[in-house]
């Protein structure tokens, strides 16, 4: 996995997501995968974690994962991080395993594949776009 920017945050605002729990869900669900992770590529409010897929192209020879991880005001941390480890990354790693099951001529894998969390702690919980 590659971490391809982690940039620092304002007063008040946590990233969700640790590096570490991405990779372990990825090793649970037995994914082999080329994945590149940002953090704070998302704006508060929004995703908690999105991801696309992309196939090999004229300039990268391997299909892989854009996955970015978003933030939540730092008193929503706590509930965020347990919806993470107990629900979205579970759904996120059934969803990439789904994908990668696919046979390479799938249509499927020629709409780009999108994954998109999004955390509400104001009673609305998660909710989810799934394409693939």
């Amino acid at each position: 996995m590659n971490v391809i920017e982690k940039p620092k945050l304002q007063k008040g605002v946590s990233y969700v997501l640790k590096t570490s729990m991405l990779q372990e869900a990825l090793e649970r669900a037995q994914i082999d995968c080329h994945v590149l992770l940002s953090y704070g590529a998302l704006r508060l409010g929004g995703s908690v974690l999105e991801a696309h897929y992309w196939l090999p192209n004229a300039h990268v020879d391997h299909p892989r994962v854009y996955v970015r991880a978003g933030v939540v005001p730092s008193a929503e941390r706590s509930a965020a991080l347990s919806a993470l480890g107990n629900e979205i990354l579970p759904t996120f790693t059934a969803w990439l395993a789904r994908i990668l099951a696919l046979p390479a001529d799938s249509p499927v894998l020629h709409a780009e594949p999108y994954f998109n969390a999004k955390y509400d702690a104001k009673g609305k919980g998660i909710s989810y776009i799934l394409r693939g």
